[in-house]
């Protein structure tokens, strides 16, 4: 019997693994004579994880192919077991012959290529002459750049121009300006002298979007690089700035995306608005001491800059300064900086800290802005004001500590911090805007200190794992109960403001509350239940919005209207009560409330708002009083079993003419008990 038992465990226990393996798939590589390349085990449904090139002697590698297709790693998904074959292509190794035309070679241009990689040609040099380009053929025809789609040997022909036919000049003061250039050149060394004169600056769009150029050499004898001067140079990847220059005006070398490394000499003492936007491939910028001023987005979409340092001259950081630098890791800010500019780190999402000197007494709006993985902050004592959207969408960051000083924080200053748990909010803060915690997912409880004055609409809008929120003692606006925040309006009375998203599944508020605000229980997804006193006299806009396990509600005999929004998304929502005070149903007022099988509509109500029902598809039945005398489109959208009783006899005129667009069954001149 135990030899029995035994026999079937082992079975049950094979038919287990058997069905657990199931979902795992085999991809095996052939690679066709080339060297090994491992298999690998997935789940069905995975994309396959590309391996490195196999290697064939003599041969040059295609990719992997299944079925006479080839595989597309980043797309196809794997449903079975397969095969994947490697592709293979003969090297073919041809000649290529240089025809220099006076000119002397790069040392770096190769005598034969290969099918299995690309060459790019670099330019060679002549005295008093500039390079225009590689050509196929004697005419000066056929330019070519590198060996991509080519397969037979190369005769390669160099073209050059005298510095007079390659560039114009202007005469300006102290001497010429270079005002041009022919947009076939590759290789661009101004001269420092032209009929005998100085060449002093390079005027506004000179050489923009020159796309051939790759190499240009500026002179110490030019003094101003104008603005968009090089713009556009998509091709330019070599830039020698002399000692000489003193000033790089506004999107000088806008986009130019190929531009690896700048050095700025000594000489330079001010950088203007987005002179280097957009150099996506901008490894390195070595700023001088001598810089004083840099202007708004010097570096914005520098997207491939990992580091810079600032010098200790420049006092402001301009605003965009490094907005979508998204390999930033590391900035230095010396101690002579005061301000720092709205949107100056807008998107580096690899910036991870960044020290801010105490000698900075300012920030602007949307400073670290959707900084992904910035973990911590010190804001110094010498900043009070922190403005909207400062850490809006800093996901990473768990660690805040706000300057002593700091008044007011602002709107959404952190909204969608979803990693920050807890945060200490100093002593002499006056201002809390509209939504400054907004989406903190992991913040759990929140002192409010005694000096605060305002509070806005939805501070804690989203935030989950919010248990509770203290006031110090001594505040003589607002207080917590049980963890829930009131504060005493002048217009509405003693009002419940915010109730924690995790402070419990039902809530009975407490008699003598006058109103509920704004967004009071926003998002509140635990709560099932909740007592409204008859003390209430006003529910504001999405005051229950999201709610999405709230059952039922009474709103009380004193309300007189149901807010914008108020019960939004609360899907679970089967009943509500209206009392006869009702005059108005706000827009969006119960949209999505599709648990919703019935309301009734008290006789005093006279607007019903856009989209108050949209979605209630549980809705059966409505009965719309003769004192309604508007209705706005799409009251009733998407309440698919909805019949409508109207008392009016036909639709009144400030009916919108979409108020029923789903053609809902009405009955005109309906007769109510």
């Amino acid at each position: 019997m135990k030899k029995l038992l035994l026999v079937v465990f082992i079975f049950v226990l094979t038919s287990i693994t058997l069905v657990a393996c199931s979902d795992k798939v085999k991809v095996t590589f052939d690679s066709a004579g080339g060297s090994a390349v491992q298999s690998q085990t997935l789940e069905k449904g995975a994309t396959v994880e590309k391996p490195d090139d196999p290697a064939k002697e003599g041969y040059v590698f295609e990719g992997w192919y299944f079925e006479n297709k080839k595989w597309n790693f980043d797309e196809m998904k794997i449903g079975e077991d397969i095969t994947l074959y490697a592709r293979w292509t003969p090297l073919i190794i041809r000649n290529i012959k240089y025809e220099l035309n006076g000119g002397v070679n790069h040392p770096e241009n190769p005598l034969t290529y290969d099918n299995g990689k690309i060459v790019t040609f670099e330019s060679p040099t002549r005295d008093n002459y500039l390079f225009a380009g590689w050509y196929t053929k004697p005419t000066f025809t056929g330019r070519i750049t590198d060996t991509k789609n080519q397969r037979e040997d190369l005769t390669l022909y160099a073209r050059w121009f005298t510095v007079e036919e390659a560039l114009s000049f202007t005469k300006v003061q102290g001497g010429y300006a270079v005002s041009g250039c022919r947009s076939d050149m590759v290789q661009v060394n101004i001269p420092s002298t032209y009929n005998g004169s100085p060449v002093v600056s390079i005027i506004s769009g000179a050489l923009a979007h020159c796309d051939q150029i790759r190499s240009v050499i500026i002179p110490g004898s030019v003094t101003s690089i104008g603005q968009e001067a090089f713009s556009g140079c998509r091709s330019l990847d070599s830039l020698t700035i002399s000692n000489g220059v003193t000033s790089i005006g506004k999107w000088a070398f806008l986009d130019c995306e190929s531009l690896k490394s700048v050095k700025i000499p000594s000489s330079v003492t001010e950088i203007s608005d987005s002179a280097f936007a957009g150099c996506k491939s901008l490894l390195d910028i070595d700023l001088p001491d001598s810089v004083t001023s840099l202007g708004n987005g010097v570096f914005k979409r520098c997207e491939s800059l990992t580091s810079i340092t600032i010098p200790n001259s420049i006092t402001a950081i301009g605003y965009d300064m490094f907005q979508d630098c998204t390999s930033l890791k590391t900035v230095i800010i010396p101690s002579s900086v005061t301000s720092i500019g709205h949107t100056v780190f807008h998107n580096c999402t690899s910036l991870e800290s960044v020290t801010i000197p105490d000698s900075v007494t300012e920030m602007g709006g949307s400073t670290f802005d959707h900084c992904t993985s910035l973990k911590e902050i010190v804001i110094p004592d010498g900043v009070t004001t922190l403005y909207s959207h400062t850490f809006n969408g800093c996901t990473s960051l768990k660690s805040v500590k706000l300057s002593k000083n700091i008044q007011n924080i602002g709107n959404n200053l952190f909204n969608n911090c979803t990693s920050l748990e807890s945060i200490t909010i100093p002593d002499g803060v006056l201002y809390i805007e509209d939504g400054a915690f907004k989406s903190c997912s992991s913040l759990k409880t929140v002192t409010i200190p005694s000096s605060v004055i305002s509070i806005g609409d939805g501070v804690f809008v989203g935030c989950a794992s919010l248990k509770s929120i203290n006031v110090d003692d001594g505040n003589e606006k607002y207080e917590s109960t049980d963890g829930v925040l009131y504060c005493n309006s002048e217009s509405f009375g003693r009002q419940l403001l915010t109730y924690p998203a995790d402070n419990g599944k039902a809530y009975v508020i407490p008699e003598g509350v006058n109103s509920i605000a704004s967004y009071a229980f926003y998002g509140c997804s635990s709560l099932r239940s909740v007592s409204i006193p008859d003390t209430v006299f006003y529910i504001g806009s999405h005051a229950f919005e999201s709610c999405t396990s709230l059952k039922g509600i009474t709103i009380p005999k004193n309300v007189s209207a149901v807010g914008y929004s108020a019960f939004n998304g609360c899907e679970s929502l089967e009943s509500v009560t209206l009392p006869d005070k009702i005059t108005y149903i706000g827009g969006y007022a119960f949209e999505s409330c599709k648990s919703l099988h019935s309301i009734n509509i008290p006789k005093g109500v006279i607007s019903i708002g856009e989209r108050a029902f949209d979605g209630c598809a549980s809705l059966n039945r409505v009965i719309i009083p003769i004192s309604v005398t508007e209705i706005k489109k799409l009251a009733f959208n998407d309440c698919t079993s909805l019949e409508i009783y109207c008392e009016a006899e036909s639709k009144p005129r400030e009916w919108s003419s979409q108020w029923n667009n789903s053609s809902r069954p009405v009955t005109w001149g309906y007769k109510s008990n």
